[in-house]
C-alpha cells in the first residue's frame, strides 16, 4: 500500500514538473515570437522611414547598418556605407561630432543641426541629426536619424537677406526721407510767422502726417525682430510714462496694474502708446481708457469705453493699412501685434467692460 502511495506521489511530482516545463517552454516561445514581431516592426520602420537612419559603433568608427534612405541621401551604396565610419561622413567636423557624441553618452539621446554630411559627390549636406544609444549585435552603438535641411538653410539665408533689405529700408526712412521733411517743416513754420494762410496750415498738417507715417513704418520694420533680452518692467510706471507721450486730448486713464513683467522696455512702450492712440483716435474726445491685469495673472489688458470694433472687423484690425479714420496710417495695431508676437505673447480683441474694445495680451512672464 505504501509503495502505491509512493508511486502516486512520484507520478504527481513528475506530472507537475512536466507541466511546469511545458509552461516555461510556452512562455519562452511566446517571448521569442514577441521579439520576432518587434524585430519585424523595427525592420519595417528602419527600411521605410522617410529619414535616413544609420547605426554605428562610435568606438570602432564603424557603420553597422544603414537604410535605403541613407544611401539615397549620401549617394553611397549600402555596401559602401557598411565599409565606412562616421569620420568618413563628417571629416571636417569631427570635433563637433565628438561633442555631440558626449551629449548622447551622457543623456542617452541628443539632437543637433550643427553638422553636415559629406556625400559621394563631394558636396556637404546640412543635416538635422537625432540620435540615441542602443545595443546592436552585442555592441554599444548609436542609432542616428538624419534629415536633409538644405531647404531650411536656404530659407534662413533668404530671410537674412530680407532682414538686411529691411534694415536698409529703415535707414532710408530714418535719414534720407526725414531730413528733407524736417527742412520742409522748418520752412513752413518760418512762413507761418511771416504770413497768415490756411494753405500753410494744410501743408503743415500734411507734413506732420508724413512724419507720423514714417515713424510708424520705421517701427514696423523693427517690430517683428525677436526679443532676445528682456528687462524687469514695472507695468504701472511704464503705463504712466507712455500716457505722457501721447496727445490724450480730454481722455482719462485708469490703471490697476501693480505688477512687474519681463519685456523689452522700448518696444513695450510702442505697444502701449499705439493702443492709447488707437482708443483716442477712434473713440470720443473724452474716452476713458483702462489698463488692468488679466484675471488669471498671465498678462494685462487695455480697454476703452468708445464705440468698439464690430465683431466682423476684428480679424482685420491687425492688418497693415487697416484704418477706419481718414487720418489714420493703418500701421498702429499691426505694429502692436508684431511686437507682442516677437515677445512670444498672444493678443486678442474682445468687448470692453463698458462697451468699447478690449485688447488682451497674455503669455506674459509676470512676477
Amino acid at each position: 500500500m505504501r509503495s502505491i502511495k509512493k508511486l502516486v506521489s512520484i507520478l504527481a511530482a513528475t506530472t507537475v514538473g512536466a507541466l511546469n516545463r511545458a509552461e516555461r517552454e510556452q512562455r519562452l516561445r511566446d517571448r521569442e515570437q514577441e521579439l520576432e514581431r518587434a524585430r519585424d516592426r523595427f525592420q519595417s520602420v528602419f527600411e521605410h522611414s522617410n529619414d535616413a537612419i544609420v547605426i554605428f559603433d562610435p568606438e570602432a568608427d564603424e557603420i553597422l547598418e544603414a537604410n535605403p534612405q541613407a544611401s539615397e541621401l549620401l549617394g553611397y551604396t549600402q555596401e559602401e556605407l557598411l565599409s565606412m565610419g562616421p569620420s568618413d561622413i563628417h571629416p571636417e567636423e569631427m570635433d563637433r561630432f565628438r561633442e555631440f557624441l558626449d551629449t548622447i553618452r551622457t543623456e542617452g539621446s541628443g539632437r543637433t543641426d550643427r553638422l553636415s554630411c559629406l556625400t559621394d559627390s563631394g558636396e556637404y549636406v546640412p543635416a538635422e541629426i537625432s540620435a540615441s544609444t542602443l545595443e546592436f549585435g552585442g555592441r554599444d552603438s548609436v542609432l542616428a536619424l538624419i534629415r536633409d535641411i538644405s531647404e531650411l538653410r536656404k530659407y534662413e539665408r533668404e530671410l537674412e537677406r530680407q532682414n538686411e533689405r529691411l534694415e536698409d529700408f529703415a535707414s532710408v526712412i530714418s535719414h534720407d526721407l526725414r531730413n528733407p521733411l524736417n527742412v520742409a517743416m522748418g520752412r513752413v513754420e518760418i512762413a507761418q510767422r511771416n504770413f497768415e494762410s490756411e494753405h500753410l496750415e494744410t501743408a503743415k498738417s500734411s507734413l506732420e502726417r508724413m512724419e507720423e507715417m514714417i515713424g510708424d513704418l520705421l517701427a514696423l520694420t523693427r517690430a517683428g525682430e525677436s526679443v532676445e533680452e528682456t528687462d524687469r518692467v514695472s507695468l504701472d510706471s511704464i503705463v504712466d510714462g507712455c500716457w505722457q507721450n501721447v496727445d490724450t486730448r480730454e481722455a482719462t486713464l485708469e490703471t490697476s496694474v501693480e505688477i512687474t513683467i519681463h519685456a523689452d522696455r522700448s518696444r513695450l512702450r510702442h505697444v502701449l502708446e499705439n493702443l492709447f492712440r488707437n482708443a483716442i483716435e477712434h473713440g470720443r474726445s473724452d474716452v476713458t481708457i483702462r489698463v488692468g491685469t488679466l484675471s488669471d495673472n498671465t498678462g494685462f489688458y487695455v480697454e476703452d469705453d468708445g464705440p468698439g470694433i464690430p465683431s466682423e472687423d476684428r480679424d482685420n484690425v491687425f492688418e497693415q493699412g487697416y484704418s477706419t479714420t481718414e487720418d489714420g496710417t493703418g500701421f498702429g495695431l499691426s505694429i502692436v501685434k508684431e511686437i507682442v508676437e516677437a515677445h512670444g505673447w498672444d493678443i486678442i480683441v474682445t468687448d470692453g467692460t463698458d462697451g468699447g474694445v478690449r485688447f488682451e495680451i497674455s503669455g506674459v512672464e509676470v512676477e
